[in-house]
C-alpha cells in the first residue's frame, strides 16, 4: 500500500488543505516547528485506524464542526487497485469510515482491516507510524501483539522452554528437597509407618479356631434355609401364576363350549357373501353391457352402407394432389407471366443494340459462334506484347543514337579546345631565392650543431639540428616540385589529347552499329504488325483494331453473347410458364367435367373450380373414411358383444360354483351358511388369542394342559388359601435365615481381630512395596534430571545458532548503522526480551539498558526496520511514516540510516516529516529520486 495523496476536511488547525501527489517513493516532509508535522502524522493513524475515544489520552485534533472532522487518503494497494479510504466524525467515537476504488465504486467498511493487511492500530504506530517519543519507548510497551512479531511469532519458535519448565516441574512432582506431598516424601513417611506396625503386632491365636468351625456351621445352615426358601418361592410363583390365569382360563373353556354348538363347514369359501355379491352385480353389468354393445353394432352396420357424394373423386387422387399442389404456382406464373414478357421484349431490344454496335456483318448466330476463348485472349495479349516490344525496341535504338551523337559532339569540341590550348601554354620558371634561402638555413644549421659540439651546450646543439633539418628538407621538397611540374605538363597534353582521339574513334564505332541496330527493329515492328494483322484477318476483325481494342472488342462479343444467353433463358422460361398455365388449365377442366363443374375460360374460372373440387373431394374422403371405420368397427362390436356374452356366461358358472361350494343352489341358505361358518371363525379367533394369554400369563415353560388339568380339580379359594399359607412359611423361613446372617457377621469380626499372621504377612509385603516404589521414584527422578541437563545444553546451542528472522534481518541493519560495532541482535529462548552482541575479541553481549540514547533509537530503527520487511512479506505493504527520529545520530550514523530508509522505499513508501535542513538535506544526499514537500508557518 502505498498514499498517493490526502485531503484534510478538518482536523486540528487543517481546513480543506489537499496534500499531494506523492510520486517519490520517498517523501520528504520539510517545515519548521509548529508548521503541523505531528498533526499530519496523527492524520494519517487515525484515517487508517479510528479517531480515539473519549476514555484515551491521544489528541483528537477536533474541529467545530464534528461532521467535517476526517478527511480522505487515496492510496494504491499491492494488487495495485487505486482506494480512497474517507473516515469522518458525527457517528461511532472511532468515526464513519467509507471506501471506494477510484471509479467511486463503493466497497463494504468491513474490508478496510484486510486492506491494511489485518495490522492493529498498535501494530502501525509501533512499527509504521512513530515519532521520536515513541521511537525511544519502543520496547516499554507491553504488547503481545508486537512481542509476538518481534520475538519469532509464526516462526515456528521451538517449545523448549516450555518443555525445560515441564520437566523441572514434573521431576519436583516426584521429589523435592524439604518437600511433604511428594510421592518419595509419601512413600518413605508410610515405610516407616509400616515398620512400626510390624514391631507391634503380638502373637494372640485364642478362639480362633473355635470361631472357624462355628462359622462353618452357620453357613451350612444358612444354605439349607435358602434351599427351603427357593422351594417355597418355586411353589408360591406357580400359585400365582393359576390365580392369574383363572379368568382367562374360564373364558377359554366358555368359548369351547360355544364351538361345540356350531356346525363344522369343511373348506367353505372365504369372504363367501362379499363373492357371492361381486358376482351378482357383475352378472347385472353384463346384462346392460350386452343391450349397449347390440345397440353399437346396429348403427355401425347401418353407416357402413351408406353412399357418398361425388365418389368418382376419389378415383382420382393423384389429379386432385396436383391441382391443390400446382394451384399456387399456377397463381404464381400467371401473375409473372406479363412481367417475364416486358423482360424478353427489352432483352430484343438490348440485343438488336448490341447488333449496330458491333458493325455490319455480326448477326446473333455469328456472336453465339465466336469463340472468346482463353487461348485467343492470350493470342491477343502475346500480340499485344510483341508489338509493344517491337516499338519500344525501335524508340530505344533512336534514343541511343541521338545520345552518341550528342557525346561524339562533345569530343569533337573537347579536342579542338585542347588543340588551341596546347599551342599558348609556356612552362613557368621556378623562383630561384627559395631555393638559396632553403640552403642558407640548412649551413646555418650545420654550424650551430658544430659550435655545439665544440662547447658542449646543448642549446646550440638543439638549435643547430633544428634549424639544418628544416633547410634540407625544404631544399629538397623545392627541388622535387620544379623538375616534376615541368615533365608532367608535357606528358598530360600528350595523354588528353590521345584520349580524345580514341573517344571519338569509339563513337563513330557505335554510332554504326546502333543505326544498324535500328534498321532491324524497324524491320521486326514491321513484321509483328503484319503478323497482327494477319491475326485480325483471321478472326474476321478489322485491321485498324489494335490489340487493346481487340481486347476491348472481344469484351464486347462475350458481353453480347452473355446477353443472348440470359435472353434465351428468359425466353424458355416465358414458354415454360405458359406451358404450366396451360396443362393446369387442362387437368382442372379435365377433372371438373366429371363432377359437373362448369369452367369458364379465364383464370378466375379456373381456380374456382379447383377449390370446389378441392372442397368435393375433402368431403368424400371424410364420408369415405368415416364409412371405412364403420366397416372395420362393425366386426369390432359383433367380437366385442361375443366377448361380453362370454363374459356373462361365465359369470354365471362361477355363481352356481360358489354355491355349490357352499353345500347348496340356495342363495338365502348359503348366506345362512355363510353367517355360520364366520361365527365360528370369530370364536376360534378368541380361542387362539385366549391360549396365547394363558401363555403369556403362566411362561413358555408352563404346558398348558398340565394347566387346564390343575385348574379344573381345584378353585379360586383353595388356590388363594395355599398361596397365604406359603407366604407365611416364607416369612419365617426368612428371619430365621437373617439370624444365621448376623451371628455370620459376627464370628467373622471376631475371627478377624483375631488374624495376627496374616496382619503380619500384609505389613512385609506392603514394606516391600514400598521399598520398590520408591526404587521406581529415584530411577524416574534420575531420567528427568539427564533430560534436564542434555536439553539445558540444546537450548545454549539453539541461542547461539537458531533466531527469528525477524531478528536476522534487525542485527543486519545494527550493524550498518553502527558501523561494525554491533554485529548480532538476539533474544534469549522462550523470553521476550532481546540483547545485542558486540563484535571484535571481547564479544561482550549486552542489554538494551546498557546502550546510549542514541545507539538504543539505532537498535529499535533496526527493529522497526526488520518487522516492516516481515510484515510485508507476509501481508500488505504499508508506507513507513517517521517524525524527526535522526535528530539524536551522529552524522555518520544518519547517514548510514538514510540510506538504509532509501532501501525500505524500494518496497514500503517512505514519509519523512523534520524541521531540520541537515536532516531535508541527508535524504536528499542519500536517496537523489526523494520527493520534497515543504510547509509553511501557518497552514
Amino acid at each position: 500500500m502505498r498514499i498517493d495523496e490526502f485531503h484534510i476536511d478538518g482536523f486540528g488547525e487543517f481546513f480543506d488543505r489537499p496534500f499531494g501527489p506523492l510520486d517519490s517513493p520517498l517523501t520528504i516532509v520539510y517545515g519548521p516547528n509548529e508548521a503541523g508535522k505531528s498533526t499530519l502524522l496523527s492524520y494519517l493513524r487515525q484515517i487508517l485506524f479510528g479517531f480515539p475515544s473519549g476514555r484515551s489520552s491521544e489528541n483528537r485534533y477536533a474541529t467545530e464542526n464534528a461532521r467535517r472532522h476526517g478527511g480522505s487518503i487515496l492510496s494504491t494497494m499491492d494488487d495495485g487497485s487505486q482506494i480512497r479510504i474517507a473516515r469522518h466524525g458525527g457517528g461511532p467515537a472511532i468515526g464513519t469510515v467509507a471506501l471506494q476504488y477510484a471509479d467511486n465504486t463503493s466497497i463494504d467498511a468491513s474490508e478496510l482491516p484486510r486492506l491494511l493487511g489485518h495490522a492493529t492500530k498498535s501494530v502501525f504506530e509501533s512499527i509504521f507510524a512513530f515519532d521520536l517519543r515513541e521511537l525511544s519507548s519502543f520496547n516499554e510497551a507491553n504488547n503481545a501483539e508486537i512481542a509476538s512479531l518481534l520475538y519469532g511469532a509464526g516462526m515456528s519458535t521451538p517449545r523448549l522452554p516450555v518443555v525445560l519448565r515441564e520437566i523441572e516441574k514434573t521431576r519436583g512432582d516426584i521429589f523435592r528437597s524439604g518437600g511433604q506431598n511428594q510421592p518419595v516424601a509419601q512413600a518413605l513417611r508410610q515405610l516407616e509407618e509400616t515398620e512400626a506396625k510390624l514391631r507391634a503386632v503380638q502373637h494372640q491365636v485364642l478362639d480362633y479356631r473355635n470361631y472357624k468351625q462355628e462359622l462353618l456351621e452357620t453357613d451350612n445352615r444358612v444354605d439349607e434355609i435358602s434351599r427351603d426358601i427357593k422351594l417355597m418361592q418355586s411353589r408360591r410363583g406357580l400359585l400365582i401364576k393359576r390365580v392369574a390365569a383363572w379368568d382367562t382360563w374360564i373364558d377359554l373353556r366358555n368359548v369351547r363350549e360355544r364351538l361345540e354348538d356350531i356346525p363344522v363347514f369343511e373348506e367353505f369359501p372365504e369372504d363367501a357373501v362379499s363373492r357371492l355379491e361381486l358376482l351378482e352385480e357383475k352378472l347385472q353389468e353384463d346384462v346392460q353391457a350386452v343391450e349397449s354393445a347390440t345397440t353399437k353394432h346396429e348403427v355401425e352396420v347401418d353407416s357402413a352402407a351408406v353412399a357418398i357424394p361425388n365418389e368418382s373423386l376419389l378415383g382420382r387422387s393423384s389429379d386432385i394432389k396436383n391441382i391443390v399442389e400446382l394451384r399456387g404456382a399456377f397463381v404464381a406464373s400467371v401473375r409473372d407471366l406479363p412481367e417475364r414478357q416486358s423482360e424478353v421484349d427489352a432483352d430484343e431490344a438490348r440485343l438488336a443494340e448490341d447488333l449496330d454496335a458491333l458493325g455490319p456483318g455480326w448477326t446473333q448466330k455469328r456472336i453465339e459462334t465466336f469463340d472468346s476463348i482463353i487461348a485467343r485472349r492470350d493470342q491477343i495479349e502475346q500480340s499485344r506484347t510483341a508489338l509493344d516490344k517491337a516499338d519500344q525496341d525501335f524508340r530505344d535504338r533512336e534514343l541511343e543514337i541521338d545520345r552518341i551523337e550528342t557525346d561524339l559532339a562533345d569530343v569533337k569540341l573537347r579536342r579542338k579546345e585542347f588543340d588551341v590550348d596546347s599551342v599558348d601554354e609556356k612552362p613557368h620558371r621556378q623562383n630561384p631565392r627559395r631555393l638559396v634561402l632553403a640552403i642558407a638555413v640548412a649551413v646555418i644549421g650545420g654550424l650551430l650543431t658544430g659550435g655545439g659540439v665544440m662547447f658542449d651546450s646543448p642549446i646550440l646543439l638543439g638549435l643547430g639540428l633544428g634549424s639544418g633539418s628544416i633547410g634540407l628538407f625544404g631544399a629538397g621538397v623545392l627541388l622535387f616540385y620544379r623538375d616534376g611540374q615541368q615533365s608532367s605538363r608535357s606528358h598530360a597534353d600528350q595523354g588528353r589529347f590521345l584520349e580524345a582521339r580514341r573517344s571519338e574513334e569509339r563513337l563513330r564505332r557505335l554510332l554504326g552499329a546502333t543505326e544498324q541496330a535500328k534498321i532491324v527493329s524497324q524491320e521486326y515492328k514491321e513484321h509483328t504488325q503484319a503478323k497482327w494483322n494477319e491475326w485480325l484477318n483471321s478472326n474476321g476483325l478489322t485491321e485498324s483494331l489494335s490489340p487493346t481494342g481487340a481486347s476491348e472488342f472481344v469484351t464486347r462479343i462475350e458481353a453480347s453473347k452473355g446477353r443472348f444467353g440470359v435472353a434465351r433463358g428468359r425466353q424458355e422460361r416465358v414458354q415454360a410458364i405458359q406451358h404450366d398455365i396451360d396443362e393446369y388449365r387442362v387437368l382442372v377442366s379435365d377433372v371438373s367435367s366429371g363432377v359437373n363443374i362448369e369452367l369458364g375460360t379465364d383464370t378466375h374460372s379456373v381456380l374456382t373450380a379447383s377449390t370446389s373440387i378441392s372442397e368435393f373431394y375433402d368431403a368424400a374422403r371424410t364420408a369415405e373414411r368415416e364409412r371405412n371405420v364403420s366397416k372395420e368397427n362393425v366386426p369390432e362390436l359383433f367380437k366385442e358383444l361375443g366377448e361380453i356374452r362370454r363374459r356373462q356366461e361365465r359369470i354365471v358358472s362361477d355363481y352356481k360354483e360358489l354355491l355349490l361350494e357352499g353345500g347348496t343352489d340356495d342363495p338365502e341358505e348359503f348366506r345362512r351358511s355363510a353367517a355360520q361358518h364366520s361365527r365360528r371363525q370369530q370364536l376360534t379367533d378368541k380361542e387362539r388369542d385366549l391360549s396365547d394369554n394363558l401363555r403369556h400369563i403362566v411362561g413358555p415353560d408352563y404346558e398348558l394342559s398340565d394347566l387346564d388339568t390343575h385348574l379344573a380339580n381345584s378353585s379360586l379359594e383353595n388356590m388363594n388359601t395355599e398361596l397365604s399359607s406359603l407366604n407365611t412359611e416364607l416369612t419365617d423361613a426368612e428371619e430365621i435365615r437373617v439370624g444365621f446372617h448376623n451371628r455370620h457377621g459376627e464370628l467373622t469380626v471376631e475371627i478377624a481381630k483375631l488374624q495376627s499372621d496374616e496382619d503380619a504377612s500384609k505389613l512385609r509385603a506392603r514394606r516391600a512395596s514400598l521399598v520398590e516404589t520408591l526404587q521406581d521414584h529415584a530411577s524416574e527422578w534420575s531420567r528427568y534430571s539427564m533430560a534436564m541437563a542434555i536439553l539445558d545444553l540444546t537450548r545454549q546451542k539453539y541461542e547461539k545458532e537458531r533466531q527469528p528472522a525477524i531478528l536476522e534481518k534487525a542485527s543486519g541493519y545494527f550493524k550498518e548503522f553502527t558501523d561494525g560495532r554491533y554485529d548480532r541482535v538476539f533474544s534469549r529462548l522462550g523470553e521476550s526480551v532481546f540483547q545485542v552482541a558486540e563484535s571484535g575479541p571481547s564479544r561482550r553481549n549486552k542489554s538494551p539498558e546498557e546502550l546510549s540514547r542514541a545507539t538504543l533509537e539505532q537498535l529499535y530503527l533496526a527493529m522497526r526496520f526488520a518487522a516492516v520487511e516481515e510484515f510485508g512479506e507476509r501481508q500488505e505493504r504499508l508506507p513507513v511514516i517517521v517524525d524527526e527520529v535522526l535528530v539524536n545520530f551522529d552524522p555518520v550514523r544518519a547517514s548510514k540510516a538514510a540510506a538504509a530508509f532509501g532501501r525500505i522505499a524500494d518496497h514500503n513508501q517512505v514519509i519523512v516529516f523534520t524541521c531540520h535542513p541537515w536532516i531535508r538535506d541527508l535524504f536528499q544526499d542519500a536517496i537523489p529520486e526523494a520527493g520534497l514537500l515543504n510547509l509553511n508557518g501557518n497552514p
